[in-house]
């Protein structure tokens, strides 16, 4: 689980990157990767990562 994406400072660029090695989370993380995220960083998830964020899912409390 992840949890204070909210305080990441650049959080932008952290999510950018995240997009382009997506392929090395299937490779070194066997297992469900959960990120709590506020709705702000769930639109910038969304627009800055979306080859990421197509492979979640969302789920609403």
């Amino acid at each position: 689980m992840i949890l204070g994406l909210e305080s990441v400072k650049d959080i932008d660029n952290l999510l950018i990157s995240a997009n382009q090695v997506r392929e090395e989370f299937r490779q070194h993380f066997p297992f469900p990767l959960v990120l709590w995220v506020n709705d702000e960083v769930l639109c910038k998830l969304i627009r800055l990562a979306p080859d990421l964020e197509s492979w979640g899912t969302v789920s609403e409390l």
